[in-house]
């Protein structure tokens, strides 16, 4: 990194950047890689650089070198280019637009999941570092890996397309010897590398007239060494940023103020936060995760939850006709999927989905698992009804006593998975040769713990008779 940190410098200047008095430089963290740190003092919410528009990586400052057809979205067409112009050998980018940029990102994904996911299922090793730590994962994490896999393997359809379509870019790879084509297995590895520098760095910047539009991504030099925090301040940018359409020329350069609560210090590192993500979600989409003690989940000054959509799914699934017709009238009512509990706020607690839903399957649990819907079923949904829109606080004091029990049921399965999940890793981890591994099994031992203590709290304010 030091190598290549004055090239980026060189190259941010040729586009107008201002970094004679840049106040941050990346510097290696502990456990943690590269981070940004402060170089000298700066003052509370103050501007600390300015990334010119042209130095973005994104859908609009890659536009005009790519063939239009077929479309593709803002990451497929980003992870395109990184694909075409991944380092080589640890020697710089040749990429004429975003070399010294691109030479400067993670060389590997060796610790991500989906790394694993993807080698497993190319190699078939199941003796391999990934295969075991993939066995160990809690299924709820190993169905959010499947999400992000879908994902991954959708835009690497796109992609390929565009670039059967175009061979004339394909032509372009940096790794791409004259003599002989890429294999298909190196090409989607390759891409694979790029589309997580993509989905693990990339930030919301304003591109299009639409807010929400999916292509309001960006690549950003420097930001990018900027490690996540739940605790800390974090950098931001200027409050309107993402209220304001673009103006004519289609983006706009990127303000990054520091922490508005105090001065940075000399060597203090500066942080972003990458959202209000579960663990889960960190870990799947980021290869990462916030650690939390016993305590902190039990007492919910730490924030936790757990999906328990795979055993609401199979209580209804266990009512045969009546439960396909209250899974169409959950969907229908809007309250279909998204279960959970969670630690925080402070008492511990089932989602108001998780509850709503659970009502609604005791209204119906004296009717046999064949049954047909009943005939009168207005009238026995209108209790229900009633509790959901807030005429009144419960259906009755028999339905609270059967969903709670139901849930205790739940969450008493949860801990027992969980028990026996942390002394799988820990048996597991003490065979671990690989560096990066053992770091991972004290990941995916947190996961575990996470579930375990998140459904312990919530058992314990169920015995207490805690109001939800």
């Amino acid at each position: 990194m030091p190598r290549l940190w004055p090239s980026l410098l060189s190259w941010l200047d040729g586009h107008g950047m201002e970094t004679s008095t840049l106040p941050v430089e990346p510097r290696e963290i502990p456990g943690a890689g590269y981070g940004l740190v402060a170089v000298r003092r700066i003052p509370p919410a103050t501007p600390i650089f300015i990334v010119p528009a042209s130095a973005l990586l994104n859908c609009n400052t890659l536009q005009p070198h790519y063939p239009p057809k077929p479309v593709l979205s803002g990451t497929q067409l980003v992870s395109l280019h990184l694909l075409l112009y991944r380092p080589l050998d640890h020697l710089p980018s040749t990429d004429p637009l975003f070399g010294p940029y691109i030479s400067v990102l993670p060389s590997s994904f060796h610790a991500h999941p989906l790394t694993w996911l993807w080698k497993e299922r190319v190699e078939r090793n199941e003796n391999s570092v990934e295969s075991h730590l993939l066995a160990l994962l809690p299924p709820r994490v190993v169905r959010d890996l499947e999400r992000v896999a879908t994902t991954f393997y959708a835009d690497w359809e796109k992609v390929s397309a565009y670039l059967q379509e175009n061979s004339h870019v394909q032509a372009k790879m940096s790794y791409r010897p004259a003599e002989a084509p890429v294999s298909n297995v190196d090409l989607q590895r390759n891409f694979l590398w790029a589309w997580l520098n993509v989905n693990t760095r990339c930030i919301y910047h304003r591109l299009k007239k639409t807010q929400s539009d999916p292509d309001n991504m960006t690549l950003c030099p420097i930001l990018d060494f900027a490690n996540h925090t739940t605790q800390s301040t974090p950098l931001s940018t200027p409050k309107n940023v993402t209220n304001v359409a673009p103006g004519k020329k289609g983006t706009e350069d990127l303000t990054f103020l520091s922490p508005g609560d105090n001065w940075a210090l000399p060597g203090q590192e500066l942080f972003l936060k990458y959202g209000s993500h579960s663990n889960c979600t960190l870990f799947v989409e980021y290869g990462f995760l916030t650690r939390a003690t016993e305590r902190e989940l039990l007492e919910g000054t730490a924030q936790a939850d757990v999906d328990v959509g795979q055993a609401i799914e199979w209580l209804i699934e266990g009512k045969g006709n009546l439960g396909l017709w209250m899974k169409d009238w959950l969907e229908a009512e809007g309250y279909w999927g998204n279960w959970s509990i969670h630690t925080s706020p402070a008492p511990a607690h089932p989602s108001y989905r998780l509850i709503t839903t659970l009502r609604l399957y005791h209204v119906l649990s004296e009717l046999g698992a064949d049954s047909d819907l009943p005939e009168n079923s207005d009238e026995v949904l209108d209790e229900w009804r009633k509790a959901t829109l807030g005429e009144r606080e419960i259906i009755s004091e028999q339905n609270e006593a059967l969903w709670k029990a139901t849930l205790l049921s739940i969450c008493n399965a949860i801990i027992r998975e969980a028990e026996a999940g942390v002394v799988q890793v820990k048996r597991r981890a003490s065979e671990c040769t690989v560096d990066w591994g053992k770091w991972m099994y004290e990941n995916i031992e947190m996961l575990w713990k996470e579930e375990l203590h998140t459904a312990k709290a919530v058992v314990r304010c169920i015995e207490e008779d805690v109001q939800f």
